[in-house]
């Protein structure tokens, strides 16, 4: 029994020990597995390595990023496989593949994510080649423009070297034209002393000084129930004064409306006070109601035509003394009519007559045109009174050429031609009176 135990033991041993050599094959054909595993591993490491470089160069270069994300694909999906058998063998190396593949996951999230980036440059980059292009194109016109600039410029040189030419014609002719007016110019200079001989002095004057005043006074309404109203003369004093300012000597106009007695006397005597020196004639316009020889003022109240104009003359105004004095009155001068009855004409007239006043004054250098002859009526219509319109029409376009006289001769043909009544002038001037600087 001991044998045979013995000799079981053996079998026993060997068997364990053949068991034992199955197993150490086991073991060393795992371990030929583990080892090759490790080296599958480091390879997967490496490729893990070469994928970093791939990102790291797919960042660079788009097309190269594409082929290494193949690759990966590729590589992936035999390291799934290997994952799947590897983790029936050996759960650590499963973790490690696990981690790899979210490491995986997150290289394919940054690949897209760079990917994305990389197509938002290409729009950007589109944009920015849109942008060059529309620059390109605006640098083109620039240059069209710059061109076309060019090309007036050569024009205008062109046209500039034409009008010096011209210029130097010009000046040929200008010479040739002042031998001429030299020529003439003695002749000229003896007419113009034939016509100015007798006339009055108007020197040259430049503003602000003048060569003399015009005073207008313009009663339209009435504080007294006995007068009307002067309807459609408001606009008169606007009429005299443009024709006053239209001459070519300076006219210093001063305009007053609806004055009461003491005021339109005190204006008048103010004016009468004043320095005249320096100035070279003064001029009088007085539009109101009237009687004979009177004007009145806003008040009712009259004033005879003989102290106003003796507020003037050489003891109460010696500065005007030998200088011209003129004074228009469109007022009416009694209530008889010159012409037969006219529709649509307002008369001026009071409502009572008065006598005839004598015109004739001892002073010299006077001047008096009433709009009608002593005892009649004057008229206004819509467009102001008849002599206030064709008096400031005759200034206005003969007043530079035409002395005083041979203007109101115009001024009584026009209202007689065309209204059928005359006015009237009363004049001591000495001499003519122009209205043009005149210096003897």
């Amino acid at each position: 029994m001991p044998v045979h135990c013995g000799s079981q033991s053996e079998q026993d041993l060997l068997s364990i020990q053949q068991e034992e050599e199955g197993w150490m094959k086991q073991i060393a054909a795992l371990e030929a597995q583990v080892n090759a595993l490790l080296q599958e591993k480091g390879m997967l490491e490496a490729k893990v390595e070469g994928l970093y470089d791939a990102l790291y160069t797919e960042q660079q270069n788009t097309q190269s990023l594409e082929q290494e994300n193949g690759t990966l694909e590729h590589s992936l999906n035999d390291m799934q496989e290997n994952v799947i058998s590897l983790q029936k063998e050996n759960g650590t190396l499963v973790a490690k593949v696990q981690n790899m593949d979210t490491t995986v996951q997150v290289l394919e999230q940054t690949l897209y994510e760079t990917q994305e980036n990389i197509n938002s440059l290409k729009e950007e980059n589109g944009t920015l080649v849109a942008k060059v292009q529309s620059t390109d194109t605006e640098v083109q016109n620039l240059q069209q423009n710059l061109y076309e600039r060019q090309e007036n410029i050569n024009s205008l040189q062109q046209d500039n070297c034409t009008l010096e030419e011209q210029v130097r014609e010009l000046e040929e002719t200008k010479w040739m034209h002042i031998q001429q007016i030299n020529y003439f110019k003695i002749s000229k200079e003896d007419l113009q002393n034939t016509l100015y001989s007798s006339s009055y002095q108007m020197r040259c004057r430049f503003q602000p000084e003048t060569n003399g005043r015009a005073l207008i006074i313009n009663n339209t309404r009435f504080t007294t129930s006995e007068m009307s109203e002067r309807t459609t003369a408001e606009g008169d004093p606007q009429k005299l004064a443009e024709a006053f300012l239209s001459q070519q000597v300076n006219i210093d106009v001063k305009t007053h409306q609806n004055l009461d007695l003491s005021t339109m006397l005190y204006v008048l005597q103010d004016e009468a006070n004043r320095d005249h020196s320096d100035e070279d004639f003064f001029a009088c316009c007085i539009m109101s109601h009237g009687t004979q020889g009177k004007v009145f003022a806003a008040d009712g109240f009259s004033a005879e035509l003989l102290d106003i104009l003796s507020l003037f003359n050489g003891n109460r105004c010696p500065s005007l003394m030998g200088k011209p004095k003129l004074f228009f009155i469109q007022a009416c001068q009694g209530d008889k009519d010159q012409t037969v009855e006219i529709a649509g004409a307002h008369s001026d007239a009071n409502d009572s007559p008065s006598p005839i006043l004598a015109y004739l004054s001892t002073e010299a250098d006077f001047f008096l045109a009433l709009a009608t002859v002593p005892g009649y009526v004057a008229y206004r219509r819509e467009g102001g009174a008849d002599f206030v319109n064709v008096l400031a029409n005759v200034l206005k376009e003969d007043g530079k050429s035409q002395d005083l006289m041979s203007m109101m001769a115009t001024v009584s043909r026009e209202l007689n031609e065309r209204y059928m009544y005359s006015p009237f002038c009363c004049t001591t001037l000495r001499h003519k009176m122009f209205f043009n600087w005149i210096l003897l």
